[in-house]
């Protein structure tokens, strides 16, 4: 399924409904954001299957004053959709695009045989880590590598791909996530195991040297029902995730700092944000949340169930999936946890949780890169589509800009910035 333009709403998509449960409670496992700080570890790379794409200057949109202010990365990398192999496989090609324009800068294959199950940024704005996995979708654990890719714009070969010294691991393809740091030199990797322990890990990209793991502790096994997203902060000397405890409801964030000694992923780290994994509070961050690069500030996508009729267009009844919700993304302290602004505030529209999708953070919590749909009024349940636009969240405010790749289930593809 392609982007297609929105007749009322030029720029806008339209796609299948969806569940985005995964993507707002779990951790998003195929998806990365980035924090910008540049590259320090550097090694030679090889190109492995590199196409460069020609990007025309005719017609290319200059980059809209809000995203030039907020820092917004040039350049992201996608997964292609499979659908031939459905959500969980792999896929056999990533491309390179420009945030700005929309266009394919270059387009990167997979090894022979393998394929790109997840993507994750650097803060350079250059480097990428993918992950490698068989082109299935099997539920049992899949071996994984992990591989590099380099950005050189404008070079003879724009992307070159190389497989990182970090040994590989027999994985479940749909329960772990990566992350990369922000210079670089270290992964990130958060999954369970089985018997069922969560558990994350830290490696160093240069080497491929296990630097630290925690899991629960004996004591605390099966308490983490849901390990939320990971994500570095404080320029690399923190890392964040998101737990939800079995039969509690409540989603707590917690700081853990990447060098400590110890093993114990709950004792070793400190909580420093909740919110209810429910409709049923307007602090709620149900639409999804980041932490910002400064480890100060949550970023939070919440979805209140409205009193009044939305107010689209035509009739002013929900399809019988949707509600009327309002829509907004706030910002919390990670130090008080209080509300302390807000990012923008949608009027009430015909809404599912899962409407809104938040893919990138600038350090400061002040800018969102996102997606923000609706299901119009009145439209009759089968099929059911929604219509929406990518851009950005800053300063009360909404920039439109072109959509990456979309996936098969019909939202925007496994993206990294």
């Amino acid at each position: 399924m392609r982007l297609m333009p929105d007749s009322a709403a030029p720029g806008a998509v339209t796609r299948r409904r969806v569940s985005w449960r995964g993507w707002r409670l779990g951790y998003p496992r195929r998806l990365g954001h980035r924090r910008r700080t540049w590259l320090a570890a550097a090694a030679a790379a090889v190109a492995v299957g590199v196409t460069l794409v020609a990007v025309r200057s005719a017609g290319q949109s200059a980059t809209p004053p809000a995203a030039a202010a907020s820092g917004v990365p040039e350049y992201y990398v996608a997964l292609s959709p499979v659908p031939e192999l459905g959500f969980f496989s792999s896929a056999a090609v990533a491309v390179v695009g420009d945030t700005f324009t929309g266009r394919r800068v270059a387009t990167v294959a997979a090894p022979r045989g393998w394929g790109f199950g997840s993507v994750t940024a650097a803060g350079d704005d250059r480097t990428f880590v993918l992950v490698v996995e068989p082109r299935s979708s099997s539920q049992q654990p899949v071996v994984t590598r992990w591989y590099l890719l380099r950005l050189t714009p404008g070079a003879a070969h724009p992307a070159t791909l190389r497989q990182l010294p970090i040994p590989p691991q027999s994985l479940f393809a749909t329960a772990f996530t990566a992350v990369v740091s922000p210079d670089g030199s270290m992964l990130a990797i958060a999954s369970e195991t089985e018997p069922p322990v969560t558990g994350l890990r830290v490696y160093s990209t240069v080497t491929g040297a296990l630097l630290n793991t925690w899991s629960e502790s004996p004591s605390e096994l099966r308490a983490i029902q849901t390990l939320g997203p990971v994500s570095w902060t404080s320029g690399g000397r923190q890392l964040t995730f998101q737990t939800i405890a079995a039969g509690t409801g409540t989603a707590v964030v917690r700081l853990l700092p990447a060098g400590d000694p110890g093993h114990d992923l709950l004792a070793d780290s400190r909580a420093v944000f909740s919110f209810p994994a429910g409709l049923t509070s307007p602090h709620n961050c149900v639409d999804g949340f980041l932490v910002a690069g400064n480890g100060k500030t949550v970023v939070c996508g919440s979805a209140v169930q409205a009193g009044e009729p939305a107010g689209d267009t035509g009739s002013r009844a929900c399809p019988a999936y949707a509600r009327p919700f309002t829509t907004s993304v706030r910002q919390f302290s990670a130090v008080t946890g209080k509300l302390t602004g807000m990012l923008y505030q949608a009027g009430v529209a015909c809404q599912m949780e899962g409407d809104l999708g938040l893919f990138w953070s600038n350090d400061a919590g002040t800018a969102v890169l996102g997606y923000l749909g609706h299901s119009p009024a009145g439209q009759s349940g089968s099929p059911q589509l929604t219509v929406g636009r990518f851009g950005l969240f800053t300063g009360g405010e909404f920039t439109p800009l072109p959509a990456p790749l979309e996936s098969d289930q019909g939202y925007p593809s496994t993206t990294a910035w």
